[in-house]
């Protein structure tokens, strides 16, 4: 079971949008985040070439609203509107399309990241920072990523190995959260 304390959460969510970030400007994930994803036991695959650039436009062409067939056609065509809001309610604000998974990775990373910061001074401030990655996590992250089905294989594999990397983390921090 992954247990992270909020270093490491803040660190594998930075490395989860560093990872897309990479591969939708079509550049190689840095030996570095792929050594973090084996430190937690996942191998992600290494893209290049024609997958490389697969992966690029399925990254950058990915919206929830598109790819969230769970739920009804008329919620997929406002998810765009509830993922703005979400973000924007909680202070923080997007330049790219709001249901795209590098604002919603970048959304996530950037919630641990000051909910680390926060566990520094201000506890409190800590808790609300968690709760709120969890509710998106499990309302927005999760389903998005779960839902993407790319042509490319490997990028397939590596968003479904992150899944369970969100999923591990997220039902961990909502154990942690409930005992507060």
């Amino acid at each position: 079971m992954l247990e992270l304390d909020s270093f490491q959460r803040a660190s594998l969510y930075a490395a989860i949008l560093t990872f897309f970030k990479k591969l939708a400007s079509i550049k190689k994930t840095p030996p570095e985040i792929m050594a973090f994803f084996e430190s937690l036991g996942v191998e992600l695959p290494d893209l290049s070439g024609e997958d490389l650039e697969q992966a690029a436009e399925y990254l950058n062409m990915f919206r929830a609203s598109v790819v969230r067939l769970d739920v009804p056609p008329l919620a997929r065509a406002n998810l765009p509107f509830h993922i703005k809001t979400f973000i924007e309610s909680n202070g923080y604000t997007a330049d790219e399309p709001f249901d795209g998974i590098i604002t919603m990775t970048a959304f996530a990373a950037r919630l641990a990241i000051d909910a680390y910061m926060a566990h520094l001074t201000d506890g409190e401030k800590a808790l609300k920072l968690e709760r709120i990655l969890h509710r998106f996590n499990k309302t927005h992250l999760i389903p998005a990523l779960a839902n993407a089905i790319p042509q490319n294989q490997k990028l397939h594999q590596a968003i479904q190995k992150i899944v369970q990397l969100v999923v591990a983390d997220s039902d961990m921090l909502l154990k942690w959260l409930t005992r507060r």
